[in-house]
C-alpha cells in the first residue's frame, strides 16, 4: 500500500459543523442564486412600487425578512442535527477525524469507521476560515481543518485537490 500524501486529524464538534453550514448557506451556486433573484425582485418591485404605490415593495421586503428567518432557523437545525448525528453514531464520544490523502483517494477514519473518497468522485472543494470541505458528487463533505495536518500542510493540499482538477467554490 502507498503512503499519504496528507494527514488530518482533529475532533469534529459543532465548530465545524457552524462553518460547514455558513459555507453551505451563504456560498453554495444554490443560495447564492435564491438570493440574487430575491435581490432583482426587490429591486422590480421598489420601480414598480413608485408608480402604484410602496405595498409592492413592502410586501417584497416582508418576504425577505421571512426568508430570512426561514434560512435563520434551517441554518441552526442543520447545525444541531449534525453534532446529535456525531454523537450518536460514536456512541457518545467525540467524534475523532482522521484523514489520509493518497494520490487516488481521501481515506476517511472515525473511530474505526471508514470511508474511502476517489478523486474521480469528487465534485469540488470550499475553503472556509478554519476548514477544506471537499464535496463528493453524491454531497457528502470531506472536513480539513486547516491547521491539523500533521503531514503537509493546509496550502500544499489545496494546491494538490488543484492538480487534481478539482474546482473551488468561489
Amino acid at each position: 500500500m502507498n503512503e499519504p500524501l496528507f494527514k488530518n486529524a482533529f475532533v469534529r464538534g459543532e465548530d465545524t459543523a457552524k462553518e460547514l453550514f455558513k459555507d453551505y448557506f451563504l456560498r453554495s451556486k444554490r443560495f447564492k442564486t435564491l438570493y440574487m433573484l430575491f435581490a432583482l425582485l426587490l429591486v422590480l418591485s421598489f420601480f414598480v412600487s413608485a408608480d402604484t404605490g410602496y405595498d409592492t415593495f413592502l410586501f417584497s421586503l416582508f418576504c425577505g425578512v421571512i426568508v430570512a428567518i426561514i434560512l435563520s432557523i434551517a441554518y441552526r437545525k442543520n447545525v444541531k442535527v449534525t453534532v446529535e448525528r456525531d454523537r450518536e453514531r460514536c456512541n457518545g464520544k467525540e467524534p475523532y477525524n482522521e484523514l489520509f490523502v493518497y494520490d487516488d483517494r481521501i481515506e476517511l477514519d472515525i473511530l474505526g469507521n471508514n470511508q474511502t473518497l476517489y478523486f474521480t468522485d469528487a465534485k469540488q472543494v470550499s475553503l472556509s476560515k478554519n476548514y477544506i470541505f471537499v464535496h463528493s458528487k453524491a454531497n457528502y463533505v470531506y472536513s480539513f481543518k486547516k491547521d491539523s495536518f500533521t503531514l503537509g500542510s493546509a496550502e500544499e493540499f489545496i494546491n494538490f485537490l488543484r492538480s487534481k482538477g478539482i474546482k473551488e467554490q468561489k
